[in-house]
């Protein structure tokens, strides 16, 4: 059971946050994270989000880097902190993100997962994701293929 939490827009301004949402970056995907000046200029630039997860003392659980462009939408990173892993905040960050990205005009999203993460992709399916393609050698450290998932906001 998802214990209570809040789902917010992270703000240029947000250091402290945004070090924080990096920190757990890197220990989510390595060589592949994002900078704390990129999550910054993200955050402040038009269609770009990064949606944080926080208990109520401010304890960062999660977040999503996603963006918008017209009517398409792309999941650019998520991650968990460990100890909050099966408590849904996975499903309550991506169900926040639909949202957001459903005000914005977003008809489609898609996003691109390591092929062995398992964990991951029965997340994207859960949450209404389904799997398109495969890219290969996206990832670096280790070199992997990426599966590509979409998930189509106009048969809903």
């Amino acid at each position: 059971m998802m214990q209570r939490v809040e789902f917010r827009l992270v703000r240029p301004h947000e250091k402290v946050l945004i070090r924080e949402i990096a920190a757990l970056d890197r220990l989510s995907v390595g060589a592949d994270a994002w900078s704390e000046d990129t999550l910054s200029e993200e955050c402040g630039r038009d269609g770009g989000f990064v949606l944080a997860c926080l208990t109520s003392n401010s304890e960062l659980c999660g977040f999503a880097v996603f963006s918008a462009v017209l009517d398409e939408g792309c999941l650019n990173s998520i991650a968990v902190c460990e100890r909050f892993r099966r408590q849904h905040i996975g499903e309550g960050l991506i169900s926040e993100m639909f949202e957001i990205l459903r005000k914005q005009g977003v008809k489609t999203v898609s996003l691109e997962v390591r092929e062995s993460n398992a964990a991951a992709r029965g997340l994207y399916e859960k949450s209404g994701f389904s799997c398109q393609g495969v890219r290969k050698n996206f990832y670096r450290e280790p070199r992997e293929n990426a599966a590509i998932y979409t998930k189509n906001f106009i048969k809903e």
